[in-house]
């Protein structure tokens, strides 16, 4: 449907939805491990705003930022950190700026969150703090109320405990963040805290318990291969390195 929209858009000349079906491509694609594809179709999408950016173009100051924090997270699950940052911190720069007022209370704690995972990954604990102790005091407004983002949120305090050494701290947010997927119903989500659980407690050498949370995480990930109709869409998920590791981890190698 995305596909098919994105060329209907093109044919018409039509700029804004054509670029968010673009992203949401993009989008689609970074939910499967396809992060190739994410990063072709992101790119694709801020290459045909960012020739168009200026007064009375606000609602593509929106789909720039959400672009470009698209191809953030694109570069931070492929493990490209440098480019991760780069995307992160124009987007965060961008958020001053008064002409990217419009929507910015969609976009701003998706970056500040973003970031966090970001600094997370760099092994800066007190960096990736900073930015979530922001999100928690002025991201979550009426304008930000998106339940997968405030399971993510729980989840990277509880790794942020965790990589401090606090165990006990991080296993109760972790576990109120899996308490949260679950009833979110976002498999995408519910795979990833099932792993930051599985992580935690393998850790502390707890590794029975390690492992049941790495095979509910990929018995998710199982349920979301068989919904796919595309071959090549599917192998290249269940083939991916963050499915790949998940299942390693599962299986206690």
């Amino acid at each position: 449907m995305l596909q098919e929209g994105r060329e209907f858009g093109i044919k018409a000349g039509e700029r804004y939805a054509t670029a968010k079906l673009t992203n949401s491509l993009g989008w689609a694609y970074h939910e499967l491990c396809h992060f190739g594809k994410a990063i072709e179709y992101n790119n694709l999408a801020l290459a045909s705003i960012q020739g168009f950016l200026g007064p009375g173009t606000l609602n593509l100051f929106e789909i720039e930022s959400q672009t470009q924090i698209n191809l953030g997270e694109n570069y931070l699950m492929s493990e490209d950190l440098q480019k991760a940052r780069k995307y992160l911190e124009l987007v965060y720069e961008n958020a001053n700026k008064p002409e990217y007022y419009f929507v910015r209370s969609r976009w701003k704690p998706r970056c500040l969150l973003s970031l966090s995972e970001l600094w997370l990954q760099m092994g800066d604990t007190d960096k990736s703090e900073s930015f979530l102790t922001e999100l928690f005091e002025h991201g979550w407004t009426d304008g930000f109320p998106y339940k997968k983002y405030q399971v993510r949120a729980w989840r990277l305090r509880g790794q942020i405990l965790s990589a401090k050494g606090r165990f006990k701290k991080a296993e109760i947010e972790l576990r109120r963040a899996l308490s949260q997927a679950k009833e979110l119903s976002n498999p995408t989500v519910l795979w990833h805290t099932h792993q930051a659980l599985g992580n935690l407690l393998l850790k502390q050498d707890k590794r029975e318990k390690a492992r049941r949370e790495f095979q509910a995480a990929v018995n998710v990930v199982q349920g979301i291969a068989e919904d796919l109709t595309d071959v090549e869409l599917k192998e290249g998920y269940l083939q991916s390195e963050p499915v790949q590791r998940l299942v390693s981890l599962a299986q206690g190698s």
